[in-house]
C-alpha cells in the first residue's frame, strides 16, 4: 500500500525531537513528557507502550547501525537498546539540561552538549567518558561528528563554532559564528572538511573547517520565534545522500542544494511553530513536530526533483590523516570540492548577486515529461544544437532551426536521456576533453535535470559536472557545477512524446 502524501499524527506533548527508524515506516518522538513513543507512518497509529524516561526528552539520536537510541534530558543522557527497548547506559556528569546529542558514524561513541557549558564524548557500550569535559564560554547547543568520525563540531550562542579531534579532544579550530543554543540540530557536515551551520537566527553558512573560510552564506525564510531564553528556534537536517538540506525557522520550511546553495522547492508553511524535523533514511519523507504536540509526515516526491531522492551517502571509515591536507576519497568528492572552490572564488570577486536572484525566482516544474524541447541558455539567447555531420559536435546558435530540437526521455529514477531530434539514435554525450557530442555508437551519457529557480542545471548523472556555456567563445562542454548563469538552461517544450 502506498503511503499518502501527508499523514497527521496527534501526539501527547510538544515535540522536541523526532527520529525515523531505519525502515522508514516508524517514527520515534520525544518531548514534554517522560516517554519516547513510537508511531507507524502509514496510518499514524502509536505502537506499543513507549519507552519510559525520568523526565522531559530534549533530544534524541539514532546510531548508524540502528542498535542504539540516545536520549537526553535534565543532567542525563541514556543509551537505549533498540532490541530490548531498555536503558543500558546512563551518563550523568552534566550539571544542567543536556540539549545536544549525536552518535559517531561507526556507532561506537556518542557526544553530548549541555547548558552547563560543557561537551563530552562517551563510549556507547560502557558509558565510559572518552573525551571531555570540553569547556565552552556558553551553553553548548550543538554537537556533530564529522562523516569520518575524526572530528566533532560544537556550537554556542555567544558566537563560537569549535572543531575538536575526537580521539584526544584537541581543539583544532575556532570559527567566530553564533550558533543558537536550542534546538540542537544546527550543524551538519557536508564532507570531512566542510560544514553547514544555522547561525544568527536566519543565516545558513557553508564553511571550510580547515581554514575557517566561508564558501557561501544566505538568509533562509521564516520569522524567528523566541523562547524564554531569548533563543531563536530553527534547525537544519542533511539528507542521507548529502544532496540537500532541509531547514526551518519559525513556521517556514525550505530545502537547499548542498553543492550550489540554490533553493530547490517552494517554501512549506506549517500552521504553527515548528520544534523539530526529521528525514527518513531514504530521504523521501519529512516529519515535522510542532508546539501543539502534532506531527505531520510529508512525502517529498512531489516537492523536489527525483535527482535529490536517489543515491546514497558513501560511508567513510575512520582513518588517520593529515588534518590540513585531507585526501580526496573519490571523484565525486573531487568534483564537489572543485565546485565549492569555484563558488568561493566567485564570492571573493564580489559576485553575490547570483544568490539573491536565485531566492527571488519562482520554482519551475520539478519533473520533466517525455517530449521534445529546445534547450536555451539562460545567460544568452542561444540554443543548444548538434551538427549533422559524422563528428556530431554540439554547439550553440541564435536561431531555432530543427537541429536545435532535442528529445528528452526518463531512463531511470531522476535520470534522463537527451537525443537529437530527427535522429533519435544520436544521444547527447561527453567526448574528448569534456566536449559535448551527439553520436549513436558506444556508451551514452545520462543526465539529471535539476531545477534552479526559473531554469535548470543539466548535469552528468555519473559525476558532479554540468553542461557549461563558455563566453565569449560560445563553446559548450561539461564542467564542475558552479551555480553560475552559464550552467543554467531553459527548456522550451515543443511537444509531448517523440516528434517524428
Amino acid at each position: 500500500m502506498n503511503t499518502p502524501r501527508s499523514i497527521e499524527i496527534n501526539g501527547r506533548a510538544r515535540m522536541l525531537s523526532l527520529i525515523f527508524l531505519e525502515d522508514g515506516k516508524h517514527l520515534l518522538s520525544g518531548g514534554d513528557e517522560p516517554m519516547i513513543r513510537q508511531w507507524r507512518v502509514a496510518d499514524g497509529m502509536e505502537i506499543g507502550e513507549g519507552m519510559k524516561t525520568s523526565g522531559i526528552v530534549t533530544a534524541m539520536a539514532l546510531s548508524g547501525d540502528s542498535k542504539w537510541i540516545i536520549s537526553t534530558g535534565e543532567r542525563v543522557a541514556n543509551a537505549w537498546s533498540m532490541k530490548s527497548r531498555q536503558i543500558v547506559i546512563t551518563v550523568s556528569e552534566h550539571s544542567d539540561w543536556v540539549d545536544a546529542v549525536h552518535v559517531s558514524p561507526d556507532s561506537t561513541k556518542f557526544a553530548t552538549g549541555s547548558n552547563d557549558k560543557r561537551a563530552f564524548i562517551w563510549d556507547i557500550l560502557t558509558g565510559k567518558r572518552l573525551v571531555g569535559p570540553l569547556e565552552h564560554e556558553d551553553r553548548v547547543g550543538a554537537v556533530r561528528f564529522s562523516p569520518d568520525g575524526d572530528r566533532i563540531a560544537t556550537g554556542t550562542a555567544s558566537g563560537m563554532l569549535r572543531i575538536y579531534d575526537t580521539h584526544h579532544g584537541e581543539l583544532l579550530r575556532t570559527i567566530p559564528v553564533s550558533v543558537p543554543s536550542y534546538p540542537s540540530n544546527l550543524i551538519t557536515w557536508s564532507s570531512p572538511w566542510s560544514i553547514f551551520a544555522l547561525v544568527s537566527k536566519n543565516t545558513l553558512m557553508h564553511m571550510d573547517v580547515n581554514t575557517g573560510q566561508t564558501f557561501s552564506s544566505w538568509t533562509i525564510p521564516g520569522d524567528p520565534v523566541t523562547h524564554f531564553w531569548s533563543i531563536a528556534f530553527g534547525s537544519i537536517v542533511s539528507s542521507n545522500n548529502s544532496k540537500f538540506i532541509v531547514s526551518f525557522v519559525g513556521r517556514s520550511i525550505s530545502l537547499w542544494d548542498t553543492s550550489t546553495s540554490a533553493r530547490i522547492s517552494a517554501d512549506i508553511q506549517h500552521p504553527t511553530h515548528i520544534w523539530s524535523i526529521a528525514l527518513s533514511s531514504d530521504d523521501k519523507r519529512l516529519a515535522i513536530g510542532d508546539a501543539n504536540g502534532k506531527m505531520i509526515v510529508r512525502s517529498l516526491n512531489d516537492i523536489i526533483s527525483n535527482y535529490y531522492l536517489v543515491g546514497r551517502r558513501m560511508v567513510q571509515q575512520p582513518q588517520n590523516r593529515n588534518r590540513e591536507d585531507p585526501p580526496l576519497q573519490n571523484e565525486d568528492l573531487h568534483g564537489r570540492l572543485r565546485a565549492l572552490e569555484l563558488r568561493f572564488d566567485e564570492l571573493s570577486r564580489g559576485a553575490t548577486r547570483t544568490h539573491e536572484l536565485l531566492r527571488a525566482e519562482q520554482p519551475i516544474p520539478l519533473h520533466i515529461s517525455d517530449g521534445t524541447y529546445r534547450i536555451k541558455s539562460k545567460a544568452r539567447n542561444l540554443y543548444l544544437a548538434c551538427s549533422l555531420d559524422d563528428a556530431g559536435a554540439v554547439f550553440v546558435q541564435s536561431d531555432r532551426r530543427d537541429k536545435s530540437s532535442w528529445t528528452i526521455s526518463p531512463v531511470a529514477d531522476g535520470a534522463y536521456s537527451i537525443m537529437r531530434h530527427r535522429g533519435n539514435s544520436d544521444a547527447l554525450s561527453v567526448g574528448n576533453a569534456n566536449a559535448l557530442v551527439c553520436f549513436s555508437g558506444g556508451r551514452h551519457a545520462t543526465w539529471t535535470i535539476e531545477p534552479r529557480g526559473d531554469s535548470y542545471v543539466i548535469g552528468n548523472a555519473e559525476d558532479t559536472t554540468a553542461i557549461h556555456l563558455t563566453q565569449p567563445s560560445r563553446t559548450v562542454s561539461v564542467a564542475p557545477r558552479d551555480n553560475s548563469q552559464n550552467q543554467r538552461w531553459v527548456l522550451e517544450h515543443l511537444a509531448d512524446g517523440v516528434m517524428q
